[in-house]
Order: structure tokens, then sequence, then C-alpha cells
């Protein structure tokens, strides 16, 4: 794609992320090596057609993600062609968004949770380091790379608050955080980053032991498999401790709204994909709040002593 770095530099200027430019790179890439293998060089003379073939590999619930990622980027692509007068018009611009399918993280049961929280109790450095950041998480419902990205003066011990720099929305956002996960977070600092942090003008939070630098998602995945196999402990994605953290805030009584504000959500949509509750508590809450139901338990009551009159 001749014109696939100014498309890039495009991005940058809007803040995207490091990851998200990856992402459109390789999808955007590997478009053009199709077209190349059917000795298309120039996005001038691209088709429809073309690319229907190309994506048609993917039109299987198997890949319907990577689908709905070629669909959506290459189609942003070409409408940034279109705009910036790169071409005329966009070949592909006809063709309809595949709905997303959303991914539910599963949810961790609550015991199950509090058992692992409570088996990660020794000064073992990996053990205190993984307690802060799952007692973090749960506190304060981050997302992984939210938390890992943490600076060591992001936290504000006197409010009990955090600030999350650079999130998905690119807004900056301070959060609430119990007393528990500052406990932790304290007694991980003492006994071990101040230990193990051997370059002095890194300031992340949660550093690795091997590099010194800020622990990657992949790197804490890889510690936690072979820890958790150790221990025979269940094995659990982080973004349920998320998705858990929220769906305990709401079944507690927290309204979506403030949920919203907590998750970094500008849609309320978003915040619905997290909560999930069960349809008895659902009901419940629905029985107990909904004014419509005041008035008939009003009219039941009236229409069933008629009837004994």
């Amino acid at each position: 794609m001749k014109y696939l770095n100014d498309f890039l530099k495009h991005l940058i200027n809007l803040n995207y992320s490091t990851k998200t430019l990856k992402d459109y790179s390789y999808i955007i890439s590997d478009f053009d090596k199709y077209l190349n293998a059917i000795n298309i060089f120039d996005e001038k003379n691209v088709t429809e057609s073309h690319f229907t073939d190309y994506i048609s590999k993917y039109k299987n619930s198997e890949f319907h993600s990577s689908y709905y990622k070629s669909v959506t980027i290459i189609k942003k692509y070409f409408r940034f062609l279109q705009e910036f007068n790169y071409i005329f018009l966009s070949p592909i611009e006809k063709i309809k968004n595949p709905k997303q399918v959303v991914k539910h993280h599963p949810l961790i049961d609550k015991k199950e949770l509090f058992k692992i929280l409570n088996n990660l109790d020794s000064d073992d450095p990996f053990v205190l380091r993984t307690r802060a950041i799952f007692e973090l998480m749960y506190s304060s419902a981050l997302r992984p790379g939210e938390c890992l990205n943490l600076n060591i003066n992001s936290i504000n011990y006197l409010n009990k608050t955090i600030l999350i720099r650079k999130t998905k929305t690119k807004t900056d956002r301070f959060v609430p955080v119990t007393s528990e996960a500052l406990y932790r977070i304290t007694k991980y600092i003492e006994k071990v980053r101040f230990k193990n942090n051997r370059l002095k003008d890194n300031n992340k939070l949660f550093i690795s032991f091997n590099s010194d630098n800020a622990i990657t998602v992949k790197g804490l995945n890889n510690s936690l498999k072979f820890y958790f196999t150790k221990k025979k402990l269940p094995r659990f994605s982080l973004y349920s401790i998320r998705a858990t953290s929220a769906t305990h805030l709401f079944e507690n009584g927290m309204s979506i709204s403030y949920l919203a504000l907590l998750l970094g959500h500008k849609d309320y949509r978003a915040t619905a994909i997290y909560v999930r509750v069960s349809f008895i508590l659902l009901k419940k809450m629905f029985d107990q709040h909904h004014p419509r139901n005041k008035l008939e338990d009003k009219r039941i009551k009236n229409y069933e002593s008629t009837k004994v009159n």
C-alpha cells in the first residue's frame, strides 16, 4: 500500500495507541500482500470484488473477530484515501460493516476469588506483587494495561484515589481505591519494589524482576501460568477481574452511570458488557424499583379486597 505510512501518521495525530497502530498496519499490509499476488500494485485499481475475495477466508464463525477487524480497518483506510484525495471514491464503501461479537470474559465466583487472594499471602516477591496487582484491579475495576502502566506517584494515599493516564479512550481519569488495595501496594513497594528497582529513573509502580522495566500483560500472564499450575489454582483471564469487580459493584447497588465513570466508558452500553447479574437478582431489583410495579401492587390489593367483599 503506497499510502500506508501517511495513514499511520494520520492515526498518530489522532492519538491512536501503539498497539492499535500495529493492528492497523498488520491488517492493511496483509491485504496488500494479497493484492500483489494478483498483480494489483495501486490502490486506485482495487475493486470491491478484490476485497470480497480477500475477506472470504474469514467468513466463518471461528474467524469472526478477524473478519470484523479486516472490514472495519480496511474500509477506514480507503475512506482516508478518499477524504484526502489520494483516490476519487472508495471501492468498498458499500460493503456493510459486520456486527461485532462481544467477548464476555468469564466472571470469577466471589468465594473463589477471595480464596485465590488468600492463597497469595507470603513474603515471596512474586506473591507480594501479584496480590497488590489483583487487589488493585478488583478494587477499581481496572483494565490490565491501566494497572500495569501506573506510575508510583499516581497514587494519592490521603484521598484514596489513583490517576489513570492515557486510557483506552485517550482521557485521564481519577478512580477511588480500597484501603485493602493500598495496604497491599504499600507492602509490595516496601518489601519488593525498592529492593528490585535498579533503574532509579523508572517511575513505574509494578516492575519486572527480569528487566527492571514495567511488567507487561504478557509477562504477568506467563508468571501467573507457572504459579497457578504449581499451586493447583484455577486460571482466569486478567480481564475477568475487571468484569467481576464491575458485576459485584452493580449487585451491591452501584448504578450504571457511576460504574461507567469508574470503568472509563463514554457509552453506558459498553458498561453493560461488563455487568452480568443473575435473572433472579435482576427480577428482584426490577420489582423493588420500577414505579409501575408499586402501582400494580395497589391495584392487586384493591382487587383482592373487592373479591373478598
